[in-house]
């Protein structure tokens, strides 16, 4: 568990115990049990920092890790706190550099009206100034001083690094590094093969592409945590945005569209490591698409192919 915007030192104890506790939730206990891992031997150390208020924040890669360019660095940026990126609520800016050069190879813009920013002893969601909305969050010559720092935490660790930072009054923090775990994990469908699934024909959605892979099912439609079950295998998960709660659902779907959400969103990293196709940010998928549609998915493209009634599913 993560506790934000902790301040004195009685509930600073309290937010470490709580920390420790969180080792024995029913989902860290069923991933040790699925893992084999004994839960007596496993440990927790508690990270206690500073509180960056983040005017601009984001999570970045210093390879993509959709694996189809290691020479290629990946930067994702939302207004204000960035548990909003990660959590997939909102889609963010997407930067793309030539990781040696820092040469900017291609800037997506995203239009944002909310953002997460603290308030008080906890965080509240806050409205984006409308003049900012449709702003880049980051100018050119901000992206490339933050790639500067990624090159160094790339060199210094000589492995693809996933890096989440912070940016408040003209200086960047870099809040957490670790080593990228999906590179060359994504498994490339074939589309005939497996499922003969089409790859071409009526686009009715494009997105971001996630997770690589070709994927043809039925589209189930899930608002809350409370309609997993509605979820069979093979099935095409839809929903404005995953959490870790939605797990057991995306291990059954053999694809995931999102409304929201970017590359470092939860939909696309749990299905990178899972190894299944998957289109985030495409906007308006749980309003065009209607439960029981037959679709596919092309993770490889960002796009959701209109499937055909004669599809093999």
């Amino acid at each position: 568990e993560t506790f934000l915007n902790i301040k004195g030192e009685a509930n600073l104890l309290s937010a470490v115990r709580k920390c420790w506790a969180s080792l024995f939730t029913p989902r860290a206990i069923f991933y040790r049990e699925e893992k084999n891992y004994d839960h007596f031997k496993v440990s927790l150390a508690v990270v206690v920092q500073e509180m960056v208020q983040s005017e601009i924040s984001g999570i970045a890669f210093t390879n993509d890790p959709m694996g189809r360019d290691k020479h290629k660095m990946i930067i994702e940026a939302v207004w204000g706190l960035g548990e909003y990126a990660v959590q997939g609520t909102v889609t963010p800016d997407r930067y793309e550099l030539e990781r040696h050069s820092l040469e900017i190879l291609e800037i997506e813009k995203h239009s944002q009206k909310v953002q997460l920013v603290r308030a008080g002893n906890g965080s509240k969601e806050k409205s984006v100034s409308r003049f900012r909305q449709d702003k880049q969050k980051l100018k050119d010559v901000k992206i490339k001083e933050l790639a500067k720092i990624l090159q160094k935490i790339h060199a210094h660790y000589y492995f693809p690094q996933d890096v989440e930072w912070a940016y408040r009054r003209s200086k960047f923090y870099i809040i957490q590094v670790r080593p990228i775990t999906t590179l060359n994990s994504g498994k490339e469908f074939d589309a005939v093969k497996a499922n003969n699934a089409p790859t071409s024909g009526e686009i009715i959605l494009k997105g971001q592409s996630a997770s690589p892979g070709i994927s043809t099912g039925r589209v189930k439609i899930i608002t809350n945590v409370k309609q997993i079950a509605k979820i069979k295998k093979g099935d095409i998960l839809v929903a404005k945005m995953t959490s870790p709660d939605y797990v057991p659902a995306m291990k059954q779907a053999s694809g995931i569209i999102t409304d929201e959400g970017g590359v470092t969103s939860h939909a696309a990293i749990v299905s990178r490591e899972l190894g299944i196709a998957c289109v985030v940010g495409t906007g308006e998928a749980t309003k065009i698409l209607k439960d029981g549609m037959v679709v596919t998915v092309n993770g490889k493209e960002g796009i959701v192919i209109k499937g055909r009634e004669s599809s093999k599913i």
